[in-house]
């Protein structure tokens, strides 16, 4: 089982899709899957209030700044011995000091960082006219919401199944768990994002490398349940008509 990893999936409202188009062919052991389609969505809301053309440039800059408040929630899953998805479940919190990328503990302080490089990076490339702000809960520096399920019962179901039902219910599941604990004034923000443990599926690199080829096997380590990391709209309202796109 490869080490936990934590991965952000953001659900942040203004960013275009990363994300789209052919998925490589997976080889699990000998076992090939054929290749799938997965198309991300894109997001409806308009934030900073501009006007553009459809998939161009905004026809007229930011005249004033823009403030965008941020809810962030930690997420982990119901821990699991499965072989096929990264981790148990829930976060890295130890603190090891042999990883270099993204070192642990993976606590609040973690994801704050994370989201004040993004706020960095929008107000240097906005010239000062986007702002965020954001608030991450739990608000303790440990503590996270337990999702009813395990990470693999969320993923595309050993590449096979509804990969975009899925991500919606992980979605649902992530904002009931956490608007449950009465502590998120959820009117007070504008985006909404969504921290959970493990690693992304689009980082599975063992799945797609043949086994007697692969060089280090402790390192690649197929992992084809996974969450995929992708941008997610619903046709309606969601959580009672609190969360929506």
């Amino acid at each position: 089982m490869k080490k936990p990893i934590a991965c952000i999936l953001f659900l942040l409202l203004f960013f275009s899709p990363a994300f789209s188009g052919r998925l490589p062919v997976i080889r699990v052991g000998r076992q090939r899957y054929p290749p799938r389609h997965f198309q991300s969505d894109v997001s409806k809301k308009n934030l900073l209030g501009i006007e553009r053309k459809k998939d161009g440039l905004p026809k007229e800059g930011l005249k004033e700044p823009v403030w965008l408040r941020i809810c962030a929630i930690r997420v982990e899953f119901q821990p699991d011995s499965n072989t096929n998805s990264t981790g148990p479940g829930t976060f890295e919190l130890s603190r090891d000091t042999t990883v270099i990328i993204d070192p642990p503990p993976h606590n609040k302080s973690y994801f704050n960082a994370h989201l004040q490089a993004l706020a960095d990076y929008w107000y240097a490339a906005s010239n000062g006219k986007i702002i965020l702000t954001w608030d991450i809960f739990p608000t303790e520096e440990e503590a996270s919401y337990r999702l009813p399920d395990s990470m693999a019962y969320y993923g595309p179901n050993g590449w096979l199944g509804n990969m975009s039902a899925r991500l919606k219910q992980f979605f649902i599941d992530a904002w009931e768990t956490a608007l449950s604990s009465d502590e998120i004034p959820i009117g007070d923000y504008d985006v909404f994002t969504v921290f959970h443990a493990g690693a992304d599926w689009q980082n599975d690199i063992g799945s797609s490398i043949p086994p007697e080829q692969n060089l280090f096997p402790d390192i690649f380590v197929p992992s084809p349940d996974d969450l995929p990391t992708a941008f997610i709209t619903f046709d309606e309202p969601v959580v009672g008509g609190v969360i929506s796109d």
